[in-house]
């Protein structure tokens, strides 16, 4: 089992800090990473994956610096960017048999560990079909099986799940939790419903700095107590959306049922709701806000 740490972990771009002293320590499991555009996510994953040079703090793989590690290192990596380039008139086939080449892959194991991925993925009956005539969803699943090909231990994500349609997000969860279970994944998504089923750890980051860490159980216990249900008029109900977070809200009969996140009741009538991880997650962004602006 291997052990991927980052320690004072900075990046800064000009005058803008995009990563400022993240620390944490990976092991094999699912971890998922949360933050809004702009929280120094994707930065801090092309560091991880040593495309990137921090410009302090260290990227440690086993406790060596990744630098020196060099092709050891990228051996035991697999990453799928947000955006992966590709030739559209690829097949999925001629497009793997060619990402196999550039990792310097033996012939006679790439060829069957393309054929084992395109069943991983789905693929298989369509592996002659150029990429060009392929869904969002399939060419996700492309993409994951070109980070796969050298069967990585540290599986590095950015957005895997953007443009998916729920049938394709759960098959893409399913495959990585069942890929979780003997390497690590570092996730990073907006969709928070995709994390809570399958992670082990959650990573909050905002603006550059790491907010919280923990398992999905201590990640939740952070917004016990600062969740609350109630339903209320209309009138009631647009005074709550100004002043505060509203995690959902539903129009039922003559009045609307809120689920809101606050330090106080926030309504007459309103209990206290167990939290799910998107509403820890309002709460730690919210009180990050809040204690930026002097609230």
């Amino acid at each position: 089992m291997h052990e991927l740490t980052t320690v004072e972990l900075t990046k800064k771009f000009q005058k803008k800090t995009a990563v400022q002293g993240v620390s944490f320590t990976l092991t094999n499991g699912v971890c998922g990473l949360l933050g809004e555009n702009g929280a120094g996510k994707t930065t801090l994953m092309r560091m991880l994956c040593g495309l990137l040079a921090p410009d302090g703090g260290q990227v440690l793989c086993d406790g060596e610096q990744i630098a020196r590690l060099g092709g050891g290192y990228r051996r035991l990596l697999g990453y799928l960017p947000q955006s992966f380039g590709y030739y559209p008139n690829y097949s999925a086939l001629r497009f793997l048999r060619y990402m196999a080449a550039l990792k310097a892959l033996p012939k006679t194991y790439a060829d069957a560990r393309i054929e084992e991925l395109l069943a991983l993925t789905g693929l298989s009956d369509d592996r002659d079909r150029k990429l060009k005539t392929f869904s969002g969803g399939m060419l996700r699943r492309v993409g994951i099986a070109q980070a796969l090909l050298n069967d990585p231990q540290i599986l590095i994500l950015d957005e895997p799940t953007a443009g998916l349609d729920p049938k394709e997000r759960v098959r893409f969860r399913n495959l990585l939790s069942s890929l979780g279970r003997n390497r690590i994944i570092l996730l990073s998504t907006h969709i928070v419903s995709d994390l809570e089923s399958i992670a082990d750890h959650i990573l909050m980051m905002q603006k550059g700095c790491l907010t919280a860490s923990g398992s999905i159980p201590e990640i939740l216990s952070v917004g016990k107590g600062y969740v609350w249900e109630c339903r209320v008029s209309e009138r009631e109900a647009a005074e709550l959306e100004q002043t505060h977070v509203i995690a959902n809200l539903r129009s039922q009969g003559d009045g609307v049922c809120m689920r809101i996140i606050s330090r106080e009741p926030p309504a007459t009538g309103a209990v206290p709701a167990e939290p799910a991880l998107e509403d820890a997650w309002l709460y730690v962004l919210n009180n990050e806000q809040n204690e930026e602006g002097g609230d």
